[in-house]
């Protein structure tokens, strides 16, 4: 069986851009995706970025999917060669002072083919940067994961280099402030990692081997001891376990974790699913003064309770904002930075009498357009989602002033959900900047609306993706024998 350091190795790449001086390392965080840091891709916005796997030179070609220079970070993303089952790291938060660390990486010097590098964690910096010592770290390691030996799982990605020519180490991006940053990687991961157990036999037999040899090591502890002055120690540590090799006895010795830790509290242990890395789910109900009322209230308390109920619960937050107008939306996302962002209201488009008669209900979201502001907006601008003015008449929104607004927000949301009539021309610009875009291209009736959200968050609290999420929804109108299951569409980045 292989080991961690060689799992490693064969999830770490090397990254190369056209016209730009060097290279960097980076992994595969998840299936078609690479991460890596945003200065090791600088110059490749609208260049391909050329990946190295092991000796394979043109391996394959990554984009770039998105860049968060504010935090260094990289996400690539490639199509999966069918000939090769790529393994991806697996990410975890836990990291204390003083566990050992493990990366691979290709540095500018000395080692064309890649070379390990290993320190200690001394801590974190005042801005959550990792810092450890030991290792050299040379240019070309950054974007490297880092692999904490404790856990036998990657608790940052390298970031800089405290010296490039002497053992002083460097410092690494968190895996706390990655899933942050990236939180689709939460979902990927826990995927990923159900589907492919490499990773997870590994910890396992570490764990299982350790397990086994505790109760032998405790019958020779006394004599180890006794000839412990004359030998050689090396010791590391893998999983929750911590071996010493003791050299020149011809047996090793096992000791458990705990009795060499003690209490000591980790400087930063979190789960994935923790309160840190909730999802925060913004619900902007839109109903001007001026048109019919619709039961939006209705629609955001069953998309509460259907997240109540659910058993990943805690990972969202419902944050819902009433009366909106263009104003409250920015206020809201800036202060909320959501990772889901729910529209529900108003839609506006042309009513013919064969789409009428496929409706649940009367037209939930459909009115004319004199009753609404919609004198600047031409040819298809002129059907989607309506919010409100100051003065409280219907104000229809145009794709590319939304577009413009999400593009602003591309390093949280994931997500959008236009759960109004005719939205599609909105959410094909939205989904220039955002992974995921759900819409309504036809009439839909005000209870078929509210069974699409309803199947949709239930899926998501259950730990579906947003994809899945999305079939559960349609799946929901059709088992409610409502007509307009075909009226939900998804938009893919």
């Amino acid at each position: 069986m292989e080991s961690l350091e060689e799992l490693l190795y064969r999830c770490a790449v090397k990254l190369t851009v056209s016209g730009q001086r060097g290279w960097g390392t980076g992994f595969f965080v998840a299936p078609g995706r690479i991460l890596t840091c945003a200065h090791v891709i600088k110059a490749a916005e609208q260049t391909p970025v050329n990946v190295r796997w092991q000796q394979q030179e043109d391996f394959l070609e990554a984009a770039v999917e998105k860049v968060l220079p504010s935090v260094d970070l990289a996400l690539l993303r490639f199509t999966p060669r069918s000939d090769v089952n790529l393994p991806c790291v697996y990410l975890d938060t836990a990291l204390k002072s003083g566990d050992e660390l493990y990366l691979f990486g290709y540095p500018d010097q000395d080692f064309p083919d890649g070379c390990p590098v290993t320190g200690s964690c001394e801590g974190f910096t005042g801005d959550r940067l990792i810092k450890f010592k030991l290792g050299q770290v040379r240019p070309g390691v950054s974007g490297s994961a880092l692999l904490n030996q404790h856990t036998g799982k990657v608790c940052g990605i390298v970031k800089f280099t405290r010296d490039r020519s002497l053992d002083l180490g460097g410092g690494a991006v968190p895996t706390e402030t990655i899933l942050q940053q990236l939180p689709e990687l939460i979902d990927l991961q826990q995927q990923f990692h159900q589907q492919d157990a490499r990773w997870r036999n590994l910890l396992d037999a570490i764990d299982a081997q350790t397990r086994g040899k505790t109760t032998n090591s405790r019958h020779h502890s006394s004599a180890m001891t006794q000839s412990n002055s004359d030998l050689t120690q090396n010791t590391f540590n893998i999983s929750d376990s911590s071996i010493t090799n003791l050299v020149g006895s011809g047996a090793i010795h096992y000791n458990e974790a705990s009795q060499r830790q003690g209490n000591q509290e980790p400087l930063a242990s979190m789960d994935l699913t923790k309160e840190a890395h909730k999802k925060t789910i913004l619900i902007l109900p839109a109903n001007p003064k001026s048109i019919q009322k619709l039961r939006l209230d209705e629609e955001v308390r069953e998309i509460d309770a259907g997240l109540q109920r659910s058993k990943q619960r805690d990972r969202f937050t419902l944050e819902p904002r009433w009366a909106v107008r263009s104003r409250d939306i920015q206020r809201a996302m800036l202060e909320l930075n959501p990772t889901i962002v729910h529209f529900c209201g108003q839609g506006e488009g042309i009513l013919e009498a064969t789409t009428a008669q496929n409706t649940s209900v009367e037209p939930r979201r459909l009115i004319a357009v004199h009753d609404c502001d919609s004198s600047n907006l031409k040819g298809n601008q002129a059907e989607g989602l309506f919010l409100e003015d100051e003065t409280g008449k219907a104000k229809l929104v145009s794709p590319e002033a939304l577009a413009a607004l999400f593009e602003l927000f591309t390093d949280c949301v994931e997500c959008v959900v236009l759960n109004a009539c005719y939205c599609e021309a909105q959410a094909q610009a939205i989904a220039r900047h955002i992974p995921f875009v759900i819409s309504i291209n036809k009439v839909i009736g005000d209870k078929a609306a509210i069974e699409f959200a309803v199947g949709f968050y239930d899926a998501l609290g259950a730990g579906e993706s947003v994809e899945r999420a999305y079939k559960f929804g349609c799946v929901n109108l059709r088992m409610a024998g409502l007509p307009e299951h075909l009226a939900p569409v998804i938009v893919r980045k």
